[in-house]
């Protein structure tokens, strides 16, 4: 399967393999949705435990600053996150790493 998307988990369409694959600019290619972390360069896994509480925090008061000063400090992902409509997207990861690791109750 490949998957083409257009800003953090805005999917323009899914295909089989051996199809013709039209990726408009401005677009990625992702050929698997197995590893999307590694293939959009990030890594949820770095963010100590310790930080959770804090990461989820700042994500429900809408703190981008301290946000991404998290994942800058902890190398969250290779993107260069700055201002403007790049941080929709950091909410976006931060938003799915709360709700794959950082949220999770044992």
């Amino acid at each position: 399967m490949i998957l083409v998307r257009w800003k953090p988990f805005q999917i323009l369409g899914v295909y089989n393999e051996g199809e013709k694959v039209f990726v408009p600019k401005g677009c990625d290619l992702v050929l698997s949705l197995e590893n999307i972390e590694e293939q959009m360069g990030w890594d949820i896994t770095r963010l100590p435990e310790s930080e959770y509480e804090n990461m989820i925090s700042y994500f429900e008061q809408d703190r981008l600053p301290e946000m991404l000063e998290l994942h800058d400090k902890y190398k969250l992902s290779s993107h260069g996150y700055c201002c403007g409509k790049s941080l929709d997207g950091l909410k976006k990861w931060i938003e799915y790493g709360i709700k794959e690791l950082w949220g999770k109750k044992d």
